[in-house]
């Protein structure tokens, strides 16, 4: 019976690890000192690009999902479209540094990345509004700060009406967070 319990709850303590605390899907670890990605980049959606072949997910944000409508005023759109469209101006054809942090669920790269002229990639989503803040119980301030500004004047996706947080829509039409 002990060894039933402890099993159960050893179980239990590796699922959370595995799924995150916040149950969002991605593992926040470090990898074993993994080389910078530097390159030109493809944006794939609001929060990810691909650096010289490699899909990467870009740390402490979550972008709208493609096809996720959202309403500003009385205009309806695809906010993924949108978020993909922001982060492409923000990154303006510039060559990219991504910093690797770890492994998400999905098997793709967590980094924190930057422009060549320094912007940061996350910092730059969150303080125009342009994605929600992911893991904000481990976020370093600098991220928490972008967006705490962007959601005090409303800005972006904390401006929207009829928007769904795109982990609510994922579990929704996905049925993944």
């Amino acid at each position: 019976m002990r060894v039933t319990v402890f099993l159960f709850v050893a179980a239990g303590v590796l699922a959370m690890k595995l799924i995150g605390e916040n149950g969002a899907g991605d593992i926040f670890q470090a990898p074993a000192a993994q080389e910078p990605y530097e390159g030109a980049s493809v944006v794939l959606d609001g929060d990810t690009l691909r650096v010289n072949g490699t899909k990467i997910r870009l740390m402490w944000v979550d972008a709208c999902e493609m096809g996720q409508p959202a309403k500003a005023g009385n205009t309806e759109f695809d906010c993924g479209q949108w978020a993909k469209d922001k982060l492409i101006k923000i990154i303006n054809g510039q060559r990219m540094r991504c910093n690797p942090q770890g492994a998400g669920y999905y098997q793709r790269i967590l980094a924190t990345c930057e422009t060549a002229s320094g912007v940061d990639l996350s910092s730059a989503l969150l303080s125009t509004g342009s994605a929600f803040l992911y893991g904000a119980n481990k976020a370093p301030l600098i991220y928490l700060d972008a967006e705490r500004a962007a959601r005090q004047r409303a800005g972006g996706v904390h401006g929207f009406s009829d928007l769904m947080h795109p982990k609510e829509f994922r579990q929704l039409t996905k049925g993944r967070s």
